[in-house]
């Protein structure tokens, strides 16, 4: 699900760009999940949904439900917690201050929570975010999970709960911001398709040599580094 955080007081800016983000591995150094698991003590369950989905046992989105099954009767405030003191990479904020002085909307998009991306994105300045919701009652996750999905079904499509092609190309359209001022950002193969769309597609800290492959420019050291090719390309 989309969201944007104290969305009364944004108003159209006909924004000059868009850039994307992925959360966990790339705007933080940490992920979310695993730090879940650890603080429940659930982190065996967990990696072995993690690699169901790495090897394609299972699709993305299945994962997703199940892992927040796993978070049933979790308080969302512990998540936020969690979130809240997730280590920003090395360099991030002076991205996001970069790209908002050149008019670029900002968002994270990630298959992790949109709970816990703003929490993050307010550290930083990014005012949108882009990802599932864990549906909560009194304060208390339920176990279900609300995904934006959007997968288009192609051959090669892995199903993950959150289509970040789909999230880039809907976010340009409702925007109004062509692709060609369009930057994808991330380290995972959920990132895959979002940084071969893009036309700036930054893979940081590739977890996969087909991500590697297929983005324009590759990131190995920090955030810094990545300003200066930002710099250069826009």
């Amino acid at each position: 699900m989309k969201n944007r955080i104290n969305s009364e007081k944004i108003e159209d800016k006909g924004y000059a760009g868009l850039a994307c983000i992925d959360m966990d591995g790339t705007l933080v150094e940490d992920r979310l999940v695993y730090k879940l698991g650890l603080f429940l003590g659930i982190s065996d369950k967990i990696n072995e949904i993690l690699e169901d989905m790495r090897e394609h046992r299972i699709r993305g989105f299945e994962g997703s439900e199940q892992i927040a099954r796993l978070l049933k009767g979790v308080y969302l405030d512990d998540i936020k917690r969690i979130a809240h003191d997730m280590k920003i990479s090395e360099g991030a904020e002076k991205l996001v201050e970069y790209l908002k002085l050149r008019n670029y909307l900002v968002c994270i998009v990630t298959d992790s929570y949109v709970q816990a991306a703003e929490v993050v994105g307010s550290k930083v300045g990014i005012e949108y975010v882009w990802g599932n919701k864990l549906i909560v009652e009194s304060g208390i996750c339920t176990g279900e999970i609300k995904m934006p999905l959007g997968c288009k079904g192609d051959v090669e499509c892995r199903y993950h709960s959150v289509c970040k092609l789909y999230a880039l190309q809907t976010i340009a359209q409702e925007e109004g911001i062509s692709l060609e001022k369009t930057i994808a950002i991330g380290d995972s193969e959920s990132d895959l398709c979002m940084i071969k769309e893009a036309n700036l597609g930054i893979a940081y800290r590739p977890k996969s040599e087909e991500l590697r492959k297929v983005a324009k420019i590759v990131i190995d050291t920090n955030f810094y580094e990545l300003l200066d090719v930002v710099k250069e390309k826009i």
